[in-house]
């Protein structure tokens, strides 16, 4: 049975309360009260276009299994793509366009990196894809502590540096804790 927490003038199920309160608002700025505060605002602004948008879903599906038990003989992909643009679930493809975007680091915008979707029912998965964007985010720290300083460099790479000899032992002690890797190691 699902234990929850009343919070404001909704309830909370227990472990995801605990989880925001001791895990991840710590150390983020944020306090307990405003951020179910806020929260709870977020729940009560959305809620009735998120209720809108689940009826939707729900008529759409309705349309498409009565078209389905209609036509259940013979399948015409033609018929059906006209009936799904017909009751709006398709719609006709866009003009070409463009997004441009401000500030994003390059391993988004232009450099392509592992990628963190992954089945959740393969824990293998999940774990060597966590492994590969670790890995992806440490790759500059490892180079540089890889190659000695050269004449002329900037104060920047002495920075850096000095983050990596502190990040590394921080990552063991980081992914020991939050990941139990024995038990991961065992799965492999």
């Amino acid at each position: 049975m699902q234990n929850y927490e009343k919070v404001g003038s909704f309830q909370v199920a227990s472990e995801l309360y605990q989880f925001i309160n001791t895990e991840a608002l710590p150390d983020s700025g944020v306090e307990q009260q405003q951020f179910w505060t806020d929260f709870e605002a977020l729940v009560k602004e959305f809620a009735p276009e998120n209720k809108a948008l689940l009826a939707e879903r729900d008529a759409l599906q309705q349309k498409i299994d009565d078209w389905y038990r209609k036509n259940s003989g013979a399948f015409e992909f033609a018929q059906y793509k006209s009936f799904l643009t017909e009751i709006g679930y398709l719609e006709p493809e866009p003009e070409d366009f463009q997004i441009t975007t401000d500030q994003v680091d390059v391993e988004f915008s232009s450099q392509a990196g592992p990628q963190l979707v992954v089945p959740v029912n393969n824990a293998r998965y999940a774990i060597n894809a966590a492994n590969a964007r670790w890995e992806a985010y440490m790759m500059p720290f490892t180079a540089l502590m890889r190659f000695p300083k050269r004449a002329g460099q900037s104060a920047v790479r002495d920075t850096i540096r000095s983050v990596a000899k502190r990040l590394f032992p921080f990552r063991k002690i980081f992914l020991i804790k939050r990941f139990l890797w024995k038990t991961a190691l065992i799965m492999r």
